[in-house]
């Protein structure tokens, strides 16, 4: 679909719980330096072969991963999962919307039938949050996953880095400023206020801020990308 979204109450017309709503997004259709930077690097990628450090893995093999919760306990539940991966052509985005609390089940089955192939996740914190989360969801609906064998978190790796990149803090809008100044983002809204503004959608409110929140997770996804083409051009 690109960035046009419709209103988020269109997208709940239909047959609802049984199945979640998927966006998505091609690289180009995302503004901002780390989408070009991605896009610039995958035209070498196209059918290429990788010659990387065994730390790392081929990017055709990682499955990027970010999720938007309800609340930051184990126990509140997953509305968003954003996934993307790499194929002969870029990046591409997948987005699993739940349209109602009740299809949490569905867009967890959606992302774990999409790692099938790509069992080796990029993520920012996710060996904290996001895969715990999302195993602890999926073991609430009573669902078979396929495990990650391998999990690269950047926010670890920068961690590390922190000082010799004048970071003032290690997340992703930091970086984003240190690396990518030249990035930056349209229709923001915090971390902190995206499950408010679930929750607010839920109850009838106004559908804007989870749009803006579906944007917020399509950012997380590209700069995700591009700070781990950054990890990977400084491998040893």
């Amino acid at each position: 679909m690109g960035r046009d979204y419709p209103r988020i109450d269109e997208l709940i017309e239909g047959k609802k719980f049984d199945h979640c709503f998927r966006i998505l997004t091609a690289i180009d259709k995302v503004d901002g330096a780390p989408a070009q930077y991605v896009s610039r690097n995958l035209e070498k990628w196209a059918g290429g072969q990788y010659n990387l450090s065994p730390s790392y893995l081929e990017p055709q093999k990682a499955q990027f991963v970010d999720i938007e919760t309800r609340g930051l306990a184990k126990k509140n539940q997953i509305w968003l999962v954003g996934s993307a991966h790499i194929n002969a052509k870029g990046l591409v985005i997948e987005q699993f919307l739940a349209r109602d609390p009740l299809e949490e089940g569905s867009i967890m089955r959606a992302f774990f039938s999409v790692t099938e192939q790509r069992p080796y996740w990029v993520s920012f914190n996710g060996e904290t949050f996001d895969e715990s989360r999302l195993l602890a969801r999926a073991t609430a609906h009573i669902l078979t996953t396929n495990p990650c064998k391998k999990h690269i978190d950047i926010f670890g790796i920068y961690r590390a880095k922190a000082k010799g990149k004048g970071l003032q803090s290690v997340s992703l809008r930091e970086l984003e400023r240190v690396i990518f100044p030249e990035f930056k983002r349209t229709n923001h809204i915090d971390g902190r206020d995206i499950p408010a503004a679930y929750q607010r959608y839920i109850d009838g409110g106004d559908p804007h801020p989870v749009k803006n929140a579906i944007d917020h997770n399509t950012y997380d996804l590209v700069t995700l990308a591009a700070l781990y083409l950054k990890v990977l051009q400084e491998a040893p």
